[in-house]
């Protein structure tokens, strides 16, 4: 602990070094006042960044538009204590991890939505399909959150904002190309009335991709991917104390795969092939009561996950191998914030939800057959509380406390508390919190044919972190610092006999980071962090580095032109050989990033990117296949 104290302290004096002096920064710089950020996911209403206790990284419009990348998981790769990971090239299944945890603990919410499928094996949210489309901004939540969001939330929550139409009507359309014959067209109309704001969006995305199994293994087959993706959120005021909002995303795509074949290889496969439909839905009214004193909102969401894999025998690969799943969900919602007072503010809120679906599945490799099909439901009632406390303008604190109940599983109970002490006019900020989380076992753990345990119990969790920011020039440089543990147990765990609650899990580390608008025209992010975990083995998680960090440098020229450079170094970490079921480790890489923009006319605008700058050659999974450099080009029309 000692150890790694000091090296906390020297990696942000290394930081605090390289930084002007706040005088000169605000002396030199000549920027505009910047408004005060605020968020809304560590508290279910909107709060002050400087007021919030917990862990969370903003990714901005403004952010998204200068890394000119197109999957949603590029733009996580560089936000502290989160670890990406993707099974192959473009459209081949992606996974978040948040501290070290599994991808199932952690909950994605687009604009209010649960867009966990119910009937993937760990109800995970598989974010290889989720595009930029539309996006305002992202919000990344980290620490045990079921106090707020019930299941899932155990490592954290990322929450996704479209964007909302504002003024005169607004239309745009783009195009791109490049690398691996990819191309991608979009449309999107915004824009406000008196009475009603609308945003729409919809995209098509093609490409020849690369081979999901490795080519520096042999294989040369590409396995191509297809996505259309619409989006769509519309506002209308029905007086000045309420208002309607609906929101509707979807996306439907195809992924050309690889698979395992009789030897346990992971390699390339013809016919093999994913389908995807996604469908969420909400609807949610917003209503001042009270003098304004009491704000009620009341939600109702939809969600539909469908996914079909196909491989047939052919001439590389003898197995025969299908699975199609049909998750549905269903939820409202009704959330009670009471502002009591300048320094009191009471949220009270209650969720009820089912879940229901099929799964199917068939396998035969000539010598082992085997087939699966599920048809089971479930439903969920959460009820919580928070409070939220201001004492004069320096210390604010979060305390909650939530329960759940299953039809068939029981109860569980949660809570949470952040606190935050802004210490005077130093511009620092010690910030902390701790809780506890659950995951219920999803409907695949439960009901599946031998492996499936109807007498799972949920999987707990508790966790706690403390950290400082400090502020300079006006907060146009934060500095910041925290130490985070996590401690799972009951974990869910395949065994010969099927899912038992066996494993146990710790994880433990530091998140530093690094905010800064060096001049008016340059800002700089920067962050590393320290992940270490053991299961009840004593052995690393896998894929989980122990060291991870990221740089992003952005200079605007005049506002003509931007350049946005990237750089992002993953350590080495764990993986397993299932050809001899052995661990190895994957060596670590860097990838160097390239972006920017040129504005021709005030409705004309090309914007271009380069990845893997340096044409690195690693693995994020054992035997499947990254792209080397690759280049893209495009151009967006606005009127």
């Amino acid at each position: 602990m000692r150890k790694d104290v000091k090296r906390a302290i020297v990696l942000v004096g290394i930081l605090a070094m390289v930084l002007p002096e706040p005088g000169v920064l605000a002396a030199g710089s000549d920027m505009e006042e910047e408004v005060e950020e605020v968020v809304v996911t560590a508290t279910r209403l909107e709060t002050p960044v400087r007021e919030v206790g917990s862990s969370i990284t903003v990714i901005t419009a403004e952010q998204i538009d200068q890394m000119k990348v197109i999957p949603v998981d590029k733009l996580l790769e560089t936000v502290p204590g989160v670890d990406v990971v993707r099974n192959g090239g473009l459209g081949q299944p992606s996974s978040v991890f948040i501290r070290g945890g599994k991808s199932e603990y952690t909950l994605v919410i687009i604009d209010g939505v649960e867009a966990n499928d119910p009937f993937s094996p760990g109800r995970s949210f598989d974010f290889s399909n989720l595009m930029t489309d539309n996006i305002e901004r992202i919000e990344v939540l980290r620490g045990p959150q079921s106090t707020l969001y019930g299941s899932d939330a155990m490592a954290g929550v990322i929450n996704i904002i479209t964007r909302k139409g504002k003024g005169k009507p607004r239309f745009s359309l783009s195009a791109e190309g490049g690398s691996f014959n990819s191309r991608r067209a979009s449309a999107s109309v915004s824009g406000a009335g008196r009475a009603v704001d609308y945003s729409l969006s919809l995209s098509r995305l093609e490409s020849d991709g690369i081979s999901a199994a490795d080519e520096r293994d042999g294989n040369t087959e590409r396995d191509g991917y297809t996505n259309t993706t619409v989006s769509g959120r519309v506002g209308i005021a029905l007086s000045e104390s309420s208002d309607l909002d609906f929101v509707l995303r979807g996306w439907d795509t195809e992924t050309q795969a690889d698979d395992y074949n009789e030897l346990f290889v992971f390699a390339d496969d013809p016919n093999a092939k994913l389908e995807t439909n996604q469908i969420l839905f909400r609807t949610q009214g917003t209503f001042l009561l009270a003098n304004d004193l009491w704000e009620a909102i009341v939600g109702i969401s939809t969600g539909k996950h469908q996914k079909a894999f196909d491989n047939q025998p052919d001439p590389l690969n003898s197995i025969s191998s299908t699975f199609s799943s049909d998750g549905r969900s269903l939820k409202a919602d009704w959330q009670n914030n009471l502002y009591l007072s300048r320094s009191n503010t009471l949220t009270l809120g209650v969720e009820m939800e089912k879940e229901w679906g099929t799964f199917e599945s068939e396998y035969d490799d000539g010598f082992f057959q085997t087939s699966d099909f599920v048809d089971e439901s479930s439903r969920e009632t959460g009820i919580f509380a928070q409070d939220r406390i201001n004492v004069d303008d320096t210390f604010f604190a979060t305390l909650g406390v939530r329960w759940d109940g299953y039809r068939d599983l029981g109860s569980k109970i949660t809570w949470r508390v952040a606190p935050a002490w802004l210490i005077g006019n130093t511009g620092l900020k010690l910030r902390g919190s701790y809780g506890t989380g659950f995951n219920a076992p999803t409907l695949f753990q439960l009901y599946s044919g031998t492996d499936g345990n109807p007498d799972l119990a949920p999987e707990t969790n508790k966790g706690w972190d403390v950290g400082l920011d400090k502020s300079f020039s006006r907060d146009r440089t934060v500095l910041g610092a925290a130490y985070f543990m996590t401690e799972y147990e009951n974990l869910i765990s395949w065994q010969p006999t099927g899912f038992e609650n066996t494993a146990v899990a710790r994880t433990d580390g530091w998140e530093l980071y690094l905010d800064s608008k060096l001049t008016k025209a340059m800002t700089c992010l920067a962050s590393y962090t320290l992940t270490r975990t053991e299961d009840d083995n004593g052995e690393p998680l896998l894929r989980i580095p122990e060291d991870k960090a990221s740089l992003g440098l952005n200079y605007s020229f005049g506002g003509k032109a931007d350049l946005n450079l990237e750089a992002l170094y993953v350590g080495e970490r764990d993986d397993i050989d299932f050809s001899t079921f052995s661990r190895v480790q994957l060596d670590s890489y860097t990838l160097l990033n390239l972006a920017g923009s040129l504005t021709v006319t005030k409705w004309l605008k090309i914007h271009g990117r380069v990845q893997n700058l340096l044409d690195e050659q690693y693995q994020e999974v054992l035997g499947y296949g990254t792209p080397g450099i690759s280049g893209y080009l495009g151009i967006r029309a606005a009127i």
